[in-house]
């Protein structure tokens, strides 16, 4: 669903009607807190600017602590529509648009063998407990407003963006499961954990507003 919405902006975007005024189009790369992204800028009219572009990262990390092995994962992905307006007639700007987002987060923790885990309100044998996994993700349509500075249309050649927002992704969504469990306590650990996926929304629910920063140059055809 979101490759087909994404595709469908980059097709209105080419096949807009202003597109025949426009001074050119132009294509750019970005490093931002949303990962590495690729976009193109089409001028719809003197001073307002249409984007499309997509933004993508991962890590994985493994660590422990109090006895549990963790292994942690980053997984961003967005795809952009935007438009910039120029009202100073200059490199400054004001954005606005959508970003459709796949940005989630995944946590597996698998205790050390005789020690005990504690699960919402009970403390379990870790043997009994086996794996726990959770994945963190977000609203699939997020909108964006930001601010920037620079403008691919009009200087031909390479020019350099910046650009500063924030990207409202909503209340996180959380899922938490147990693997490998004994028999004898899924039905407790099963209530244990629906306690521990609301404390973990309710800690991560800061992170509804995700701070965007990038710098990026682009380069105009025309």
């Amino acid at each position: 669903m979101m490759k087909r919405l994404l595709t469908i902006a980059v097709t209105a975007l080419l096949a807009t009607p202003f597109s025949t005024q426009a001074e050119g189009t132009a294509i750019g790369g970005r490093i931002s807190t949303l990962g590495m992204g690729a976009e193109m800028t089409q001028e719809l009219a003197p001073h307002l600017n249409a984007r499309v572009g997509v933004n993508g990262w991962s890590y994985d990390k493994s660590m422990g602590e109090g006895g549990i092995d963790y292994d942690a994962r980053v997984d961003l992905f967005t795809g952009s529509a935007l438009l910039d307006w120029h009202f100073f007639e200059g490199s400054f700007r004001f954005t606005g648009g959508i970003m459709l987002n796949a940005n989630e987060f995944g946590l597996t923790g698998k205790p050390e063998a005789g020690t005990l885990w504690e699960v919402g309100t009970t403390s379990y044998d870790s043997e009994l407990v086996g794996t726990l996994e959770s994945t963190i993700d977000f609203n699939d349509i997020a909108p964006y407003v930001g601010i920037g500075w620079g403008n691919p249309i009009g200087n031909k050649g390479v020019n350099i963006v910046f650009d500063v927002g924030v990207l409202y992704q909503g209340s996180p969504s959380a899922t938490l499961k147990a693997v490998g469990t004994d028999a004898t306590i899924v039905d407790a650990l099963q209530a244990d954990l629906a306690i521990e996926r609301a404390n973990l929304e309710d800690d991560l629910s800061d992170f509804n507003i995700w701070p965007v920063a990038s710098i990026g140059l682009s380069y105009q055809f025309q």
